[in-house]
């Protein structure tokens, strides 16, 4: 599992890229025709198709061989890498989770309406990119804590564990995984 990014900064990116959330349903269907529905992933796969008007080819810089060349590291679909969606990339005030007393970790998640579903791949705490952490609307020092950015794991130090009933928020960015 790669953290190559897929490049973003290609010229010539439209703006009708498309999204669309992937799952796995198995359905057995009777004689009678009735049918019998079993999810079998609880979080979706998300697909991104994207359209250029332009990719040039005259040297290893150009915008072609960006993305032939993440394709050929990746042997196609043999591996993953990550993608920005420019429509859907920050989380603002999330609500994780709720804090108990004592359990110090916490998955990063990301809610459209009324559903939530994991993050995995936060971008990394920098200037650009803040990851800021609040427990009851505090702010909580990045020395209080870490996220991990392989899986997305919020873990606070012993000393700031979130107490029963603490409302615990974060701020972030994230990529997706494209598979």
């Amino acid at each position: 599992m790669s953290n190559e990014i897929f490049p973003a900064n290609i010229a010539g990116l439209k703006w009708n890229q498309s999204k669309t959330p992937i799952f796995k349903t198995r359905i057995d269907e009777t004689v009678s025709g009735l049918e019998s529905r079993w999810a079998q992933m609880v979080y979706p796969r998300w697909a991104f198709r994207l359209s250029y008007e332009l990719l040039r080819d005259r040297n290893a810089t150009d915008e072609l061989q960006q993305v032939i060349g993440i394709y050929l590291r990746h042997q196609g679909a043999n591996d993953s890498f990550l993608f920005k969606d420019i429509t859907n990339w920050q989380a603002n005030n999330q609500f994780v989770n709720y804090g108990n007393g004592v359990g110090a970790n916490f998955q990063l998640c990301k809610t459209y309406a009324n559903y939530t579903e994991p993050i995995y791949s936060p971008m990394a705490n920098s200037n650009a990119t803040p990851i800021v952490i609040q427990i009851d609307g505090n702010n909580v020092s990045s020395n209080n804590y870490t996220v991990s950015a392989g899986n997305g794991i919020l873990t606070f130090d012993a000393n700031t564990i979130p107490a029963e009933g603490a409302n615990v928020t974060a701020s972030f960015s994230f990529y997706y995984r494209d598979w």
